[in-house]
C-alpha cells in the first residue's frame, strides 16, 4: 500500500531545481490541457524559456499548474532500483506571465545562463505561489525506518 508523505516547500523547490522537463496544466478552449515543456527554476519562478508563441499566448495571465514527478522505479538521483519502491510528485500553482523581450530574457540569462535554448521561443514565467509535494512509499507507515 502506498502511503504519501508531504514534502516541505524547500524539498519541493530542490526537486524542481534538479529537473529540466515538466508538465504545464492550463485551460484551452474551456478544456483542461497538459503540455510537456523544458524549464529552468530561477529563484522561485519556473521559466519556460522556449515556449511556442501560441502556447505563450494561451498561458499569459492564466492560473496554471506545473507538475514534475518521479516514479518509484528510480531513486532521487534518477537511478533505477529505489529500495522502498516509492516515488514523489510536486505541483506548483501560479499565474503564468509572458516575459517581455528582451528585458525578461536578459534577466533570465544573467540568473541562469544555460536556460535559454536555441529555438528562439518566447519566455513564460510561473511564480511558485502554492507549492505542494508528496513522497510515496509502498511500505506501510509502521514499516518505515
Amino acid at each position: 500500500m502506498e502511503v504519501p508523505d508531504p514534502l516541505s516547500r524547500r524539498e519541493c523547490l530542490d526537486l524542481l531545481a534538479r529537473r529540466t522537463v515538466g508538465r504545464v496544466v492550463f485551460t484551452e478552449r474551456a478544456m483542461p490541457a497538459i503540455r510537456p515543456v523544458r524549464y529552468t527554476l530561477v529563484g522561485t519562478h519556473i521559466v519556460i524559456a522556449d515556449a511556442e508563441p501560441r502556447l505563450a499566448d494561451m498561458l499569459d495571465g492564466q492560473v496554471v499548474a506545473f507538475q514534475i514527478d518521479q516514479e518509484g522505479a528510480r531513486d532521487p538521483l534518477g537511478r533505477f532500483g529505489d529500495l522502498n519502491g516509492g516515488g514523489w510528485s510536486v505541483v506548483v500553482t501560479g499565474a503564468a506571465r509572458r516575459l517581455p523581450p528582451p528585458d525578461g530574457l536578459t534577466r533570465l540569462h544573467r540568473a541562469a545562463p544555460g536556460a535559454i535554448g536555441r529555438t528562439g521561443g518566447t519566455a513564460v514565467g510561473i511564480p511558485c505561489g502554492e507549492v505542494r509535494g508528496i513522497r510515496t512509499d509502498q511500505r506501510s507507515g509502521s514499516d518505515r525506518a
